[in-house]
């Protein structure tokens, strides 16, 4: 589990993500004390965050991608057929 990236402070249900009004489950000063006390060790964990982020960002834009592409040939696509059909009656 990730000091950086606790999931387990929220409980996310769907009524709290479409309504808002998620609180945290645990204290900020309990949090800080969970946190990495020596240099070394908190680098190691941002630097772990960092690529997870990167990855995250890397996803995103693959997926945005694509779905301009399928938005791109599914228009192409409904244009060829529509042309068909306006031809062939």
């Amino acid at each position: 589990m990730s000091c950086f990236y606790p999931r387990h402070l929220f409980n996310l249900s769907a009524r709290v993500v479409v309504l808002g009004g998620g609180k945290c489950e645990r204290a900020l000063s309990d949090h800080v004390d969970s946190l990495p006390e020596e240099e070394d060790q908190l680098v190691r964990a941002l630097s772990c965050e960092q690529i997870k982020l990167m990855y995250i960002a890397s996803l995103k834009s693959m997926r945005s991608r694509l779905a301009y592409l399928t938005l791109i040939a599914w228009g192409a696509a409904s244009g060829a057929l529509w042309l068909a059909l306006e031809v062939a009656p």
